[in-house]
């Protein structure tokens, strides 16, 4: 700190210390006007509830059934063809990717590493790929793998 600054901080140090906090609020209970009541000190308020709204029911418990499940079981046909591009490089376009795949759907999976199922999704639904076609396609990537 220069000198010159040096009585500038004492003095702002002795004027803050000498500065007195305000006093806490008061813990009494007050009521509409400001004035303690009884009821305002008994506790909260309590409002009527409909008689038509039933007692909490827990929902089952599903553990089991959340065990069973797998990501497949969220994918869905349905789904559009969506590319986070946040994923992709500003170079690897939607439109390269989709030809690359259209080419060579196996190879661009393992070239990947990973199954975009939006464009296995399109794939299926532009008849690139068929249901029928699985034992070939998987024995395909099978023998890929062996080879790598």
């Amino acid at each position: 700190m220069t000198r010159r600054r040096a009585p500038l901080a004492l003095a702002v140090t002795l004027a803050l210390t000498a500065c007195q906090p305000e006093p806490a609020p008061s813990t009494e209970a007050k009521g509409a006007e400001g004035e303690s009541t009884e009821a305002a000190a008994a506790g909260p308020l309590l409002l009527p509830i409909d008689a038509k709204i039933g007692d909490f029911v827990a929902p089952p418990d599903q553990s089991e059934v959340a065990a069973k499940r797998t990501p497949w079981d969220n994918f869905t046909t349905a789904d559009r063809l969506v590319v986070n591009r946040t994923d992709m490089s500003p170079t690897d376009s939607l439109e390269s990717k989709w030809v690359q795949y259209k080419a060579d759907p196996v190879g661009s999976m393992l070239k990947d590493g990973k199954v975009n199922f939006q464009l296995v999704n399109s794939m299926y639904r532009a008849d690139i790929l068929r249901f029928e076609d699985r034992k070939k396609i998987v024995g395909q990537m099978q023998e890929a793998v062996a080879a790598a």
